[in-house]
């Protein structure tokens, strides 16, 4: 199963993000990240323990590491959350981040479940998030989960041609993603290119 590192596409995805990035958000606007991410978690029912590791690891990256054991990220009470998110619906910065950060905690297993595509349509119409925007979205955050199997496979460097296992991989996860041939050899061109420069890799 694919698998990804929710934190560090988080980190990644700051390239779609309005300007700023997530340093942009108030300790609230935090909070209700970390609710929804949470929300998220529990959309297939009780969070796992790798769920609520992601959780911290997110509460850390966010600078609200205090958040990461609090009471109200464990059941998270959805219709609370639902309305607290309505009372930012006409702050569209917010709205992306929102999207972007529970989109990528509920593709950490690699896959989006129905229930979680139902809490993610949630949360994406509380605040108002067009659904015409939130597939511009998700269609760049492929590109950013295919970045990270890449990320994976080319070993941090360690070389640069790949097996033919891992060339298929490489070649399924691209299917997956919904990726196009021609699509996920710019990415990885790309990829290589900063691979040899140095550097968080860009596509």
């Amino acid at each position: 199963m694919l698998a990804f590192d929710p934190e560090r596409s988080i980190a990644r995805a700051r390239r779609v993000l309005p300007e700023g990035g997530w340093e942009a958000l108030s300790r609230d606007q935090r909070r209700l990240v970390m609710l929804a991410a949470a929300g998220m978690c529990e959309a297939d029912g009780p969070s796992t323990q790798d769920e609520r590791t992601a959780l911290e690891h997110l509460a850390a990256f966010l600078q609200v590491s205090e958040l990461a054991k609090s009471p109200e990220l464990k059941g998270v009470d959805r219709e609370k959350l639902r309305e607290q998110l309505a009372e930012t619906r006409r702050d569209r910065a917010f709205a992306r981040h929102l999207f972007v950060a529970t989109y990528l905690v509920g593709m950490g297993d690699g896959v989006l479940l129905d229930s979680e595509r139902a809490f993610l349509d949630e949360c994406a119409k509380a605040v108002t998030l067009e659904a015409s925007l939130c597939s511009e979205l998700e269609s760049d955050l492929h590109g950013i989960l295919y970045e990270e199997l890449l990320e994976t496979t080319y070993h941090k460097g360690q070389h640069v041609e790949l097996n033919p296992r891992e060339r298929s991989i490489l070649n399924a996860a691209a299917k997956l993603l919904g990726l196009s041939q021609q699509a996920a050899e710019v990415i990885e061109g790309a990829y290589r290119v900063r691979l040899q420069i140095g550097g968080m890799a860009a596509y």
